[in-house]
């Protein structure tokens, strides 16, 4: 996070720097979890440190960090979350009005992922609220009713009700 912030993200991409930590999360590989895990850490120090800056680069990775978010190590699913939770925090709207489809899409494809897209799905309605967003009032309609649904399922209620009190 820190080299990002000295380098500056043009230099992190133009050494491939992005690249790399974008295919290590990609690693299917069962004995690349350490690996996955650490990329991960990678992107939500460098979200952290380049905050906005590091939007352009952020959401081109949000299909492989939904994937990672539900990944069968623990660590790495949780890295996934942490991840997304920390760019997520710095999304303008454009961002979090790019980022509620594929949520939403991924919320559908298993438990596991229904459940990392909860609770990035509470950082989205942190940054609404914090920030004070225009287009909270658009983007609820679509939010709500997947966290109603959530609440009907006894496994995921606590945190269904815990998005719709962020509400």
């Amino acid at each position: 996070g820190a080299i990002a912030a000295v380098l500056g993200i043009a230099t992190l991409k133009k050494t491939g720097v992005l690249q790399t930590i974008t295919d290590a999360v990609s690693d299917s590989a069962k004995d690349a979890a350490k690996k996955r895990h650490g990329a991960l850490a990678c992107i939500g120090n460098i979200a952290a440190f380049l905050q906005k800056l590091f939007e352009p680069y952020f959401m081109p990775m949000v299909p492989k960090l939904l994937d990672a978010c539900s990944d069968t190590n623990k660590m790495v699913a949780e890295m996934g979350v942490r991840a997304g939770k920390q760019a997520i925090a710095n999304l303008t709207d454009f961002g979090i009005k790019t980022m509620v489809p594929k949520l939403l899409t991924a919320a559908k494809v298993s438990m596991k992922a229904h459940n990392a897209c909860l609770d990035l799905l509470g950082a989205v309605l942190t940054n609404l609220k914090v920030r004070e967003s225009k287009h909270t009032s658009s983007l609820l309609p679509k939010i709500i009713p997947v966290i109603i649904e959530s609440a009907r399922d006894i496994k995921v209620a606590k945190m269904a009700q815990e998005r719709l009190e962020q509400i």
